[in-house]
């Protein structure tokens, strides 16, 4: 499953509930295993791509 880039006019919350991600955003790229959790600030371009099946929580604030 990928996310292709996309931006949202929230800050959000990323958390792994279970599996493996990559996060990138800036060129950057940041692999995100079970528990494991990220802030995304508002209007950033950024992707997601699951390295396995994985269940992630979304929270906008």
């Amino acid at each position: 499953m990928e996310l292709k880039d996309h931006k949202t006019p929230y800050a959000s919350f990323l958390l792994v509930i279970e599996g493996k991600i990559e996060y990138l955003q800036d060129g950057q790229t940041k692999v995100l295993y079970t528990y494991d959790r990220h802030t995304i600030e508002p209007h950033v371009v950024h992707k997601v791509i699951a390295l396995e099946d994985s269940v992630c929580l979304l929270i906008q604030i």
